[in-house]
């Protein structure tokens, strides 16, 4: 599974607060790109991949031209151990973001999400949330944006679908987009790889 952004207008592209359910790779494949992770300076010159942990907040910028690319990372060697810590810091959260990505159309309530990740009660499972300082209502917005931007970058088109991630019309998703991301709908349509196809 990828996220390829890809830049086709005249100005920068930039995105930010990125939150991946799963540990991911980052490939500059074309032009200059950016990516800054919280703690750390914006990393401008990636000659190799950059490592990103799931649930990091990422931001990016791309140039007009560039191409980045995010791959899913299954198997890391060198990064295995600082994953298993984030997971062991937050792994309800963990746990519920990447089911909340895979089932993005699901209503994704207390019940749903404490099945989700095998905890007997939803009193439990806000317990465990709030000892992981993070909440049922925003890990559910933001894994069902980030698959919305993983199948916009492939070439589905959002209009078609909204309430597939969560929302009853485009325009909501859009706003949605914009106030997680900063994604206006004319920048979500130059992220389709079909820009990439025919560079």
């Amino acid at each position: 599974m990828q996220l390829i952004l890809a830049n086709a207008r005249r100005t920068p592209l930039q995105i930010l607060g990125l939150c991946f359910p799963f540990p991911v790779a980052a490939d500059i494949e074309n032009g200059e790109c950016a990516v800054c992770l919280p703690g750390e300076m914006v990393d401008a010159d990636l000659t190799a991949s950059k490592w990103i942990p799931p649930l990091a907040r990422v931001s990016v910028a791309v140039a007009p031209g560039g191409r980045i690319a995010f791959r899913r990372q299954i198997a890391p060697s060198s990064h295995a151990v600082q994953d298993l810590i984030s997971s062991r810091n937050k792994p309800i959260t963990a746990a519920l973001a990447l089911a909340i990505f895979l089932r993005p159309d699901t209503a994704w309530h207390a019940g749903a999400a404490t099945f989700a990740v095998g905890l007997d009660s939803g009193a439990n499972l806000s317990r465990r949330l709030l000892k992981e300082g993070e909440c049922l209502r925003d890990i559910a917005t933001t894994q069902r944006l980030m698959r919305a931007l993983f199948d916009l970058a492939d070439g589905k088109p959002l209009s078609l679908a909204p309430h597939r991630y969560g929302f009853i019309d485009r325009c909501r998703l859009e706003n949605a987009l914009f106030d997680r991301f900063g994604l206006t709908p004319d920048l979500l349509g130059s992220l389709s790889t079909k820009f990439d196809r025919a560079a």
